[in-house]
């Protein structure tokens, strides 16, 4: 929707834009992008074996206003077959965060390659990701270890 603060809330429309390329599993994260209104990264939990059709975790979703479609272009790379529970995109590097079952992964800007986001954090399942842009702080929740916060490189 591009008109979510409408005075009256029965007037806000949604456009849904999915598709068939994109996964049939319920989407874990949907993280807008700050500076294009057409940009987000979209996270999928369940596994590829339910979806064989639609593989991937993690997409880039673009939505063209003019034809009121989208573009997902995967960008699990090697993630392997795991859910993906939060998404998360640092703005002053471009890199992206995953939440999974085993801990935080760090997609570097323009990589085709995942790792560790980063030492201090445990290998359990992280079920959500915030992140402080201007505090340059990432904060991970997980399953019954409590809260952690990474402190992220700014270049």
């Amino acid at each position: 929707t591009h008109n979510a603060d409408a005075l009256d809330p029965a007037t806000v429309t949604w456009q849904r834009v999915d598709n068939a390329t994109s996964p049939t599993r319920f989407p874990s994260s949907i993280y807008p992008d700050s500076t294009d209104t057409g940009h987000a990264w979209v996270s999928y939990s369940g596994y590829d074996a339910y979806t064989p059709d639609t593989p991937g975790h993690v997409f880039e979703a673009r939505y063209n206003p003019a034809s009121g479609t989208a573009t997902f272009t995967d960008r699990s790379y090697d993630l392997g077959d795991q859910p993906i529970t939060g998404i998360a995109e640092f703005g002053p590097t471009g890199d992206l965060y995953a939440a999974t079952d085993f801990g935080v992964l760090r997609l570097p800007s323009g990589a085709t390659h995942w790792e560790s986001a980063g030492t201090g954090l445990p290998s359990v399942a992280v079920y959500g990701l915030t992140l402080s842009q201007t505090g340059h702080v990432l904060y991970a929740a997980t399953h019954g270890r409590g809260a952690y916060a990474l402190t992220l490189p700014t270049s």
